[in-house]
């Protein structure tokens, strides 16, 4: 499973690269200055689901993915109200694990 994992993440970045590198030069042969060919090139990537060589993050939520998001936290809320003190100490032992996991993350970037 992980060499399956390394593999897709070895594709993902052959596409990045390829798309990145194909957009630049296309872009400086018609004359654009570097910084607008590396914008353009961004745009792509962006368009293309992929992350951006500038490290900003955009993202698209439709309202049909708005309204899913308050349909599925109203049903989490309404599940945690039927569960017993058992569930919820597991539920709340998972999250305090997770955000452990995450400090752990951050730390080591």
């Amino acid at each position: 499973m992980l060499e399956t994992l390394e593999d897709l993440r070895k594709k993902i970045e052959i596409r990045q690269a390829r798309i990145y590198l194909d957009g630049y030069s296309k872009a400086r042969a018609a004359w654009k200055t570097e910084v607008g060919a590396q914008t353009i090139e961004n745009i792509d990537l962006t368009h293309a689901g992929l992350r951006r060589e500038d490290g900003k993050v955009v993202g698209y939520y439709s309202q049909q993915d708005r309204e899913i998001w308050e349909l599925e936290n109203k049903l989490r809320e309404r599940q945690k109200a039927e569960m017993s003190a058992e569930e919820l100490e597991q539920i709340e032992l998972l999250e305090a694990h997770d955000r452990a996991w995450a400090n752990k993350l951050k730390k080591q970037k």
